[in-house]
């Protein structure tokens, strides 16, 4: 391979166009022409595997579906892993679209928070798949499925939360557009490219949602508290991660925010996501224990029904 094939997406030529990585141009931009005409396309399939997650049975899953449900839920995660394999790929390699490049300087990507979601989601669906695979080979793991089930709810928390905060907000920001503008006029479709890794996020936790287990969510759902606390903490980390890069940088990842004036404002914007967190948290425990079954108990409420089972 040629020294003018390995560049990477941010590389400019001598006339100021900008070379692209011959994987992304064959890879994701394939992935985005082909299978995201437009951004209606994610959303549109986020609605329906929304709709499907939420009015599914499992014993029509069991029907309809030519293989043992059991090699669906390995089929499942898989795929979401896949994307999201794409989605953290396509993040590594593009230039952060906002400028100057000083924000990532210190932290690198890791100050946006669509890379800390999509990542996240990378790992968890990874652990779905071992955990399956391992169950379906006959060596079923009961640490994997713990951690599968137990955690699926923030999952889905924070892959809906992603997709919900970019389309609502960061999508009409009006310094958000300039830059996808400036990429646009250098021959980069960066629009599709974000499309791409913020619309496959609740994509992916509601098709997992479908063929999530009941009765495996009813027996390894976690406390509301344990959901609050924990949504609630990951904010925080993540609030003072953004700071502690804003102070050494002085840029925020996101352009409205260095537009807020004093540092206490992002600051607060910051703490407030972290409760919106939580609240998407909430809203997704009700969800999906309407849903697929399961009731969920405070810490005390557990802590109770313990003690009476040691005593009895």
């Amino acid at each position: 391979m040629s020294d003018d094939e390995v560049v990477l997406l941010n590389d400019e030529t001598d006339d100021g166009t900008l070379k692209t990585h011959p994987l992304v141009k064959d890879a994701a931009h394939t992935f985005s022409h082909r299978m995201w005409r437009d951004w209606k396309g994610g959303l549109i399939g986020a609605l329906c595997t929304l709709v499907l997650g939420l009015y599914m049975p499992e014993n029509l899953l069991q029907t309809i579906l030519p293989l043992r449900l059991e090699i669906a839920r390995f089929i499942a995660p898989l795929v979401c892993f896949s994307i999201m394999a794409m989605a953290n790929y396509t993040e590594h390699v593009l230039q952060p679209p906002v400028s100057p490049a000083g924000i990532v300087s210190f932290s690198g990507k890791s100050v946006f928070f669509t890379v800390n979601v999509i990542g996240l989601l990378l790992v968890y669906f990874a652990i779905c798949v071992a955990g399956q695979t391992l169950k379906m080979v006959g060596y079923p793991s009961e640490t994997l499925t713990y951690l599968t089930y137990t955690f699926f709810i923030h999952a889905y928390s924070l892959g809906s939360m992603l997709s919900v905060f970019y389309y609502a907000g960061v999508l009409g920001d009006k310094d958000e557009k300039a830059n996808i503008q400036k990429w646009h006029r250098r021959g980069i479709p960066l629009a599709r490219y974000l499309h791409n890794t913020h619309s496959t996020s609740i994509l992916c936790v509601n098709l997992d949602l479908i063929f999530k287990s009941s009765a495996l969510i009813e027996q390894y759902i976690p406390t509301m508290d344990f959901v609050v606390v924990t949504l609630y903490c990951y904010g925080c980390c993540y609030a003072s991660w953004v700071l502690f890069n804003y102070s050494i940088t002085g840029y925020f990842p996101y352009p409205f925010m260095n537009g807020m004036g004093n540092w206490y404002f992002p600051a607060i914007f910051l703490l407030i996501m972290a409760n919106i967190a939580i609240i998407f948290g909430i809203a997704s425990s009700v969800l999906i224990t309407a849903i697929k079954g399961g009731e969920m108990m405070s810490v005390a409420e557990l802590l109770k029904t313990m003690a009476e089972k040691i005593l009895s």
